[in-house]
């Protein structure tokens, strides 16, 4: 068949050459995409162990700052300009502990390559770090918690009406919280001594609050 006919005789060497190019196109972007994989997930992952050192831990301090502040002023007992204060300092203290938080959320993607087991030297975060500081982020959250609720009574409406929208953030982001811890035991790390839960006797509900919302 092929005899004399040299255009037939093209077609069919082009046609059994064209799979075996295009493995290789497939093979070739393969290889090259996981490559870019890797040296983004490199880049990622100093980038955002970084943002743990620099960024997360500050905001820990930052929000255990805030929180002694806030039993300061209770301990105090100051009534003048009582309204003004306390809100902002119950908003500052869970305002970073939200923050440390959003920052978590980045983490959970690449939590592998982030977080490691055990100590040694490493680029990695070890899992006692970061069980430390959830665990202090979990104590702010319950003792700015306590301290709010036991002088929530003695504000006015228009602190009451702060604390609540404040309360109703913080619950948005113990949801988060709550799913990077999950996700990130699922990946392995280890950090069996951690617990995020906030029972409604915690988070506390005022008489104003069911008036507002009903």
């Amino acid at each position: 068949m092929l005899d004399g006919n040299e255009q037939l005789k093209w077609l069919l060497i082009t046609l059994a050459v064209i799979p075996f190019l295009i493995f290789l196109y497939l093979t070739a972007k393969q290889i090259l995409n996981r490559c870019n994989e890797i040296s983004d997930l490199r880049f990622a992952k100093n980038e955002l162990v970084d943002d743990f050192d620099d960024k997360v831990c500050y905001w820990v301090m930052t929000a255990v700052s805030f929180c002694d502040l806030l039993e300061e002023k209770e301990g105090a007992n100051e009534q003048t300009s009582v309204d003004e204060i306390i809100p902002f300092l119950f908003q500052k203290t869970n305002f970073y502990v939200n923050k440390s938080i959003e920052k978590f959320h980045e983490f959970q993607p690449a939590a592998k390559v982030i977080f490691k087991n055990g100590s040694g030297r490493s680029k990695q975060i070890n899992s006692y770090r970061l069980e430390t500081v959830v665990q202090i982020l979990y104590q702010v959250r319950k003792r700015s918690y306590n301290v709010i609720n036991r002088m929530e009574p003695h504000l006015s409406d228009s602190a009451k009406h702060t604390i609540i929208f404040q309360k109703s953030n913080d619950s948005e982001y113990n949801r988060v919280m709550e799913n990077f811890l999950s996700e990130i035991r699922l990946a392995g790390i280890s950090i069996g001594n951690v617990e995020w839960s906030f029972s409604q006797t915690i988070i506390g509900q005022s008489e104003y609050a069911t008036d507002s919302t009903s």
